[in-house]
């Protein structure tokens, strides 16, 4: 008896389908099929693909990244379907010409962010009519960070962060204007377009701590003004100060060196931010030596005040630091001559005096101690030629 195989599929669709080989929906029992005259089973069809920038995705993956974001299906248009014209109906005008629309769909918590901020985002951005978003960073696997008022985003979603909280999903149509111009941006994005995104406002922060500095690229670091690098510096310095007082030598030491780090990482706009930054590292440079020669790292202190000294070579607070360094390395001659240089600058300063006056003392006991071990090897040696004529 032969079997016979019934297939069951959209033959229209089989006939324009592109696929070359196609699977089955349920897997055949072949027991079942040899017991029976017949047997029944459906084709089923590859998953629709997306492709976005160069990437390919299936219909599946799309759906679930994509639609993770939003709240429920109800508080969502059709983006598929609905006209953008539509969609604006149930919108607010935010940007006051109608330039750009907002939907909120998932409120978010705390304050709106405010300006300046460093901004971490996901979104899609979708064309009219087009299922396929022509940019994802869901679809991508990346968070889209960056800092406002810096012209690294289009002038529409300046105005629509600017309306955002913290874990907000809301919808924007973005007029060309405000978006991508009348030329727009082929292949993806067509002329005079006017573009929808959804975005996810994942997290911001107003003002640049260390923590988030340290998270920061070179790119986004560049991006800093000044006015937050001067922030950053002055409660770094400020804590390192604390430290200092409460004689936590290494704590204090390690602020004032991430400070300076982060002034030598910053490139100054103009002649008064060099020369504030410039201020900054005098100040700097002169802390840590002191750190350092309060912790007996000598040859440290050397650098710094060395660093200092470059930067103002008549500074008495680094001659003096440099002299107090010298001192502790033995180097009584380069100790003398930079406290010398110290007290023309400030001819009355004790400590300086105090310091020349014990420095004196030093060397005359190097010289004493000196004398003696060579009088001993002198002794020594003659002692032994000594020895040696009895011997004879």
């Amino acid at each position: 008896m032969r079997s016979s195989v019934f297939l069951l599929f959209k033959m229209e669709e089989l006939l324009n389908s592109e696929q070359t080989c196609m699977r089955l929906k349920n897997s055949i029992d072949i027991e079942e099929l040899r017991k029976n005259s017949e047997i029944t089973f459906e084709l089923q069809k590859d998953d629709e693909s997306f492709e976005i920038n160069g990437e390919k995705f299936s219909s599946e993956a799309f759906k679930d990244m994509y639609l993770n974001i939003a709240p429920t299906e109800d508080d969502r248009e059709n983006l598929f379907s609905t006209s953008f014209e539509k969609m604006a109906e149930n919108m607010t005008d935010i940007s006051g010409d109608g330039g750009v629309l907002k939907k909120l769909l998932k409120p978010g918590e705390g304050p709106i962010v405010p300006e300046e901020a460093i901004v971490r985002t996901h979104y899609n951005g979708f064309v009219e009519y087009n299922d396929e978003p022509f940019d994802s960073t869901r679809l991508r696997g990346e968070v889209f960070k960056f800092r406002l008022k810096q012209g690294s985003i289009i002038p529409g979603w300046e105005i629509a962060i600017r309306t955002m909280k913290a874990g907000e999903i809301s919808q924007f149509l973005i007029s060309p204007d405000y978006g991508f111009g009348e030329l727009g941006c082929p292949p993806r994005i067509p002329e005079a377009t006017l573009a929808l995104f959804e975005i996810e406002l994942l997290s911001f922060v107003d003002e640049v701590g260390i923590e988030d500095y340290c998270h920061l690229n070179e790119e986004e670091k560049s991006k800093l003004i000044f006015e937050q690098i001067n922030k950053m510096v002055l409660k770094e310095k400020a804590l390192a100060t604390e430290y200092f007082q409460s004689k936590q030598l290494h704590k204090a030491y390690n602020k004032y060196k991430l400070a300076t780090q982060i002034i030598e990482d910053y490139l100054p706009k103009n002649y008064e931010e060099k020369r504030q930054g410039e201020q900054f590292l005098l100040t700097l440079n002169l802390n840590m030596a002191l750190c350092c020669i309060r912790l007996n790292h000598s040859g440290r202190a050397v650098t710094y005040c060395q660093k200092a000294l470059q930067l103002d070579n008549t500074n008495t607070k680094a001659l003096y630091r440099l002299g107090q360094a010298y001192h502790q390395l033995g180097r009584y001659s380069e100790a003398i001559a930079n406290l010398n240089l110290a007290k023309k600058q400030l001819p009355s300063d004790s400590n300086i005096s105090k310091l020349l006056q014990q420095l004196h003392e030093d060397v005359l006991k190097h010289k004493e101690e000196e004398s003696k071990i060579y009088r001993r090897m002198f002794c020594q040696k003659l002692s032994n030629h000594k020895s040696s004529l009895c011997k004879q």
